[in-house]
């Protein structure tokens, strides 16, 4: 079982790599618009609120999976199971949600 895990964890990663390279293909052949990510209205400058929070979504993103991936894999009743996000990434995502919201609220 132990072995299963493995393929399908291999397989995930391959598949978060292909799913990135095909919205960074889209995203520079024009498919996706990537102007105005980072503006609350077309034609503003950059929100700080968002700056951050694009950042600090996919740094988490990549923290938890290091951890899953270098971590003991925790078994639940004789299953594999994912481990438990730790505080410190909780942390930094409800702290750049909670700015994204306060600049929203602000900007009304």
């Amino acid at each position: 079982m132990h072995q299963v895990a493995r393929y399908f964890e291999y397989a995930l990663i391959v598949w978060f790599f292909l799913l990135a390279a095909l919205v960074a293909m889209r995203t520079l052949s024009g498919d996706i618009m990537s102007s105005g990510f980072l503006s609350d209205k077309p034609g503003e400058g950059t929100a700080p609120e968002r700056a951050v929070m694009m950042a600090v979504f996919p740094a988490v993103l990549i923290g938890y999976a290091y951890n899953a991936l270098t971590g003991e894999i925790p078994m639940i009743n004789g299953r594999p199971s994912l481990p438990e996000v730790p505080q410190t990434l909780l942390a930094l995502l409800t702290g750049s949600n909670s700015l994204y919201l306060a600049g929203k609220i602000a900007r009304r």
